[in-house]
């Protein structure tokens, strides 16, 4: 009879092991935000249709500023003094995510990303 627990309970561990694993990985992982660096991301072609990641394209061009529309009331250029640097138009601080978002409606915490406008 010991011969016959022994493989089940191996599998009993193994299945539960998966289901952590899973469960670590798309549950408690997102929490954590970790930032990647641009070089290591996975190419924005691959999240279109489920999620609209926002590139640090216009950080490179330094005369992207001078090409915003908005502006201040007293006609300046908007600048983030979080990141700083100035913010494209449409642009906001996220305080969970820790960068400027182009388009952003408000942080949802159940998705751990930030609904964006389409």
């Amino acid at each position: 009879m010991q011969d016959l627990a022994r493989p089940i309970g191996r599998f009993v561990a193994l299945v539960f092991f998966v289901l952590y694993t899973i469960y670590i990985e798309f549950v408690c992982m997102p929490y954590f935000q970790f930032d990647v660096d641009s070089q290591y991301r996975i190419i924005k072609r691959q999240y279109d249709g489920y999620w609209h990641i926002i590139s640090y394209e216009w950080k490179s061009n330094v005369h992207a500023a001078d090409e915003c529309t908005e502006r201040k009331q007293n006609g300046s250029l908007r600048f983030c003094k979080y990141e700083r640097c100035y913010k494209p138009d449409r642009a906001h601080y996220c305080r969970q995510l820790g960068r400027n978002v182009l388009k952003m409606d408000h942080y949802c915490p159940w998705a751990s990303c930030n609904i964006m406008y389409n």
